[in-house]
């Protein structure tokens, strides 16, 4: 098995255990969405199309792992991605409701308060995946796979360094907010919790 190979299952791997962590964490009354709980909404995602993208581009990420080029099905996969960065909302099917009607739509939407290591991992899963698609054919291929280790390894130290520094500024009513698996507060972490959809959104 060569590098390429190796790196296109280290990006599996890294997708596989993004789905067992916390994504992100909303004011609705569900709270934390783990990962695998977010690609259960793949059937109803449609229904807010700009946000859906990010979700929908786990399919080029697929693509991108069977087709022996799978250059074009990167590209896409990024482009998809890019709504992710912009979004500090979303929507979410009412759980609590008696109605079969509203249990699967996505009518509300409610404030990102937090995003999780789901996330960042899940994120890392892409880059992996872009630079083993980078690495093939590449002549020093095994020197750039050990690099990519250590890049990879700086990034989630980085991460972890901002955490800890964020999480160092919060006050005690906000760390209380923040989920298991939590890696980032947004600047939504002081809107209250609400079945309803919050003012504005």
């Amino acid at each position: 098995m060569d590098d390429y190979e190796k790196l296109k299952y280290v990006a599996l791997g890294l997708w596989g255990l993004s789905l067992c962590l916390p994504g992100y964490q909303t004011t609705g009354a569900v709270g934390t969405w783990y990962g695998g709980m977010i690609l259960l909404l793949a059937p109803i995602a449609f229904l807010q199309p700009l946000a859906s993208l990010a979700l929908y581009a786990n399919i080029p990420f697929w693509l991108a792992l069977i087709l022996r080029d799978g250059k074009a099905s990167i590209i896409l996969m990024w482009l998809m991605v890019i709504p992710l960065f912009f979004m500090d909302s979303i929507a979410e099917p009412d759980f609590f409701s008696p109605s079969f009607y509203e249990y699967f739509t996505l009518d509300a939407r409610y404030p990102i308060i937090a995003w999780g290591w789901g996330a960042v991992l899940w994120l890392l899963s892409f880059f992996v995946l872009t630079y083993a698609r980078l690495l093939r054919d590449k002549p020093d291929s095994k020197n750039r796979a050990r690099h990519l280790g250590w890049r990879c390894a700086a990034l989630l130290i980085l991460c972890a360094a901002l955490h800890l520094w964020q999480f160092s500024q919060l006050n005690d009513a906000q760390k209380a907010r923040l989920g298991w698996g939590m890696a980032f507060a947004t600047a939504n972490i002081d809107m209250p919790p609400s079945h309803n959809p919050a003012p504005g959104y």
